[in-house]
């Protein structure tokens, strides 16, 4: 059993290296938004736990219940995951929209056949299949035994403050499935992240182990040179009040991950950082630094 959380743009800038210290064993990343473009924190947490060695497997909510629309989402979460670098993470099916899924017969029928489309799709990718979604979802909404497969639920038994690694004082969901993973907070305190964020108890590597999870391995990068003349701090975060790992000077040739960016605003200016592997680690460089 590890101890992880799930995370998306609604959690900010997170400081991975402090949140790996506090124990985080694994992190499930949203990977796209409803409309199917990237979550504005992907691209930033996929670096983030590379950095410090946290496994990672990603998560879609579901807005859709049809064949057709499972299949569109299913590939845009692919692609997303293919674009960041990750191989073989299993992706999350994200359950709880209760204005699409509803109960009784035919609306279970119709939940079952848009989420083995969803499936059929990300395996035929490489990819594992899960699905999440709260207890009562999966009791009373879903055929789950027909869907089969991985499940990752959410039951909080009153859903006190938690700090991670504190164990729940209540028994972890029982199910007919396979339960790999026990969302059980929702009010949780980590050190690197302000404010609540969801905790996870994994019970096999579908979240918690680079056999099953993604390690970013095999990134593409290219050379760019330092041009300012004072050189370039390397941050840890991409922020300009984040620690400074390295500093670099103008001519020193950096490899930069062209898709890994983020913008910081701060003192009414905005900021673009780039990802780069320096000395075995992934920090962030201002991009008006380089050429």
């Amino acid at each position: 059993m590890k101890y992880g959380i799930d995370v998306c743009s609604y959690q900010g800038v997170i400081d991975w290296k402090r949140v790996k210290k506090a124990g985080c064993s694994f992190a499930v990343l949203k990977c796209i938004r409803k409309n199917l473009a990237l979550d504005t924190a992907f691209t930033r947490n996929v670096a983030g736990c590379a950095a410090n060695g946290i496994p990672v497997s990603v998560y879609t909510y579901v807005y859709e219940n049809t064949p057709e629309g499972a299949v569109k989402r299913a590939k845009a979460a692919v692609k997303a995951c293919k674009a960041q670098g990750l191989k073989g993470c299993t992706i999350w099916w994200d359950v709880e929209e209760r204005s699409v899924f509803k109960t009784g017969a035919a609306a279970r029928a119709k939940a079952t056949a848009s989420i083995l489309a969803a499936r059929k799709v990300i395996e035929a990718a490489g990819f594992g299949f899960g699905v999440y979604c709260d207890a009562d979802f999966y009791t009373g909404m879903l055929n789950a035994q027909d869907i089969g497969g991985k499940w990752w639920i959410a039951a909080y038994h009153g859903n006190p403050v938690t700090t991670i690694g504190q164990a729940p004082r209540y028994r972890k969901p029982t199910i007919a499935n396979e339960l790999c993973g026990w969302q059980y907070c929702s009010r949780g305190r980590v050190p690197g992240i302000s404010g609540a964020v969801d905790l996870d108890m994994a019970y096999d590597d579908h979240f918690a182990s680079a056999g099953k999870m993604a390690t970013v391995d095999g990134i593409s990068t290219r050379k760019r040179t330092v041009t300012n003349a004072t050189g370039a701090n390397l941050r840890e975060l991409p922020s300009g009040e984040a620690a400074v790992a390295a500093t670099v000077q103008e001519g020193a040739e950096l490899a930069v991950v062209e898709d890994w960016t983020a913008t910081n605003t701060a003192g009414g200016s905005t900021t673009r950082y780039v990802c780069v592997n320096y000395a075995g680690k992934w920090l962030w460089c201002a991009e008006r630094l380089l050429e």
